[in-house]
């Protein structure tokens, strides 16, 4: 029987090798205006933006409940999204100077 390719084919196969969370990565901690990277972590599905978003980066505008605020920019519109911490990384100056070369 052909398999399916819907929108998260991708995501719930072999989510395996993802691996799981740290310590760090679980107690980490987010301010407002931190620079975040989405990446979506096929291993936790609660609080997982939709697939379109993944790999943006946004900035923190706040929390709510367990998740994070986090604002991006689509195409010429500014939009919400409710991210848990599972699926952001804070981006450092250091990720941003080796995307600049």
């Amino acid at each position: 029987m052909k398999r399916s390719h819907g929108s998260y084919n991708k995501q719930s196969r072999n989510f395996v090798s993802h691996g799981r969370l740290t310590t760090n990565q679980m107690l980490a901690t987010y301010e407002e205006g931190d620079r975040v990277l989405i990446n979506a972590n096929p291993r936790y599905k609660r609080g997982q933006p939709h697939l379109r978003f993944n790999h943006r980066e946004g900035t923190v505008i706040g929390t709510q409940g367990n998740g994070l605020r986090v604002r991006i920019k689509d195409g010429d519109k500014f939009k919400e999204l409710i991210v848990t911490t599972n699926h952001v990384t804070r981006v450092t100056n250091e990720s941003l100077e080796k995307g600049a070369k």
